[in-house]
């Protein structure tokens, strides 16, 4: 990575997955192409990263954590973030979830939704880590 840029993206998009209608209650007939496509749902809220982890935690929020990115573009210069956006998607608006503990800065971890709450697991800073929260 080193001496290579590394640009990071702040904005996120929605595809619509192939929709099948159906002649009958058994068999599906045709897709619907002109269903299927990508959309910008929002731009702004974090700083552009890569390496994140991002889950929803019910049928119209998305939360992501932590990630990594260059701040000069230079793959050097990477630093780890630990910071927690929600994106709600109705709206189309993010806003940051502050608390009083978090994770440390880590990329490249492995989350799930459990009842509401983003469970994070390892990830890496400068070697591997085996927490959970």
């Amino acid at each position: 990575h080193f001496g290579q840029k590394r640009v990071g993206i702040a904005s996120v998009v929605s595809f619509r997955p192939v929709v099948r209608t159906m002649a009958s209650s058994t068999a599906p007939t045709r897709d619907q192409a002109g269903d299927r496509r990508w959309e910008l749902v929002s731009s702004g809220g974090p700083p552009p990263r890569a390496g994140h982890a991002a889950t929803m935690v019910d049928a119209t929020t998305m939360v992501i954590f932590g990630g990594e990115c260059c701040p000069t573009g230079e793959a050097k210069s990477l630093m780890d973030y630990n910071d927690t956006w929600k994106l709600d998607l109705p709206s189309r608006t993010w806003s940051q979830i502050h608390t009083h503990s978090k994770p440390s800065p880590r990329s490249q971890m492995a989350v799930a939704s459990w009842t509401a709450h983003m469970i994070v697991f390892g990830g890496g800073l400068q070697g591997d880590l085996n927490d959970s929260w």
